[in-house]
């Protein structure tokens, strides 16, 4: 391991980023400084992290791991689809958590106003 690399503070990366990204969006697009800012943490991370490419890939399968822990103790066992976006099967689970849009109702009936009471005023003019 480089001597760079071991004294590699995080933080002080993370806050000379933000600063240099709340500098760039005074004066650049915003969807220039969002492109930048993902190439930059790229390059931060490639350069400076430190793992290998099994840990990483158990980190994306943690998630997939505990939905079937919590899957197994439910009865019936709830179906696990894995989509990704913009495939079939993601437009078939999006059908079905769609919420349908309520009918059309009349228009709730008109409500009787009570007759207001009238007093009289009294008092110096």
């Amino acid at each position: 391991m480089t001597p760079v690399r071991q004294s590699f503070d995080q933080e002080a990366a993370v806050v000379l980023s933000a600063c240099l990204t709340v500098d760039r969006t005074e004066m650049e697009d915003v969807a220039d400084v969002l492109r930048w800012v993902d190439r930059s943490l790229i390059r931060l991370c490639a350069k400076f992290s430190d793992y290998s490419p099994d840990a990483f890939r158990a980190l994306l399968e943690a998630p997939q791991d505990v939905a079937q822990a919590i899957m197994d103790s439910r009865f019936p066992m709830p179906r696990y689809i894995v989509c990704d976006q913009h495939k079939s099967e993601a437009h078939f689970l999006m059908a079905k958590l769609a919420i349908p849009a309520p009918p059309p109702s009349s228009p709730p009936p008109p409500q009787r106003r009570r007759p207001t009471e009238t007093r009289p005023i009294c008092g110096r003019i």
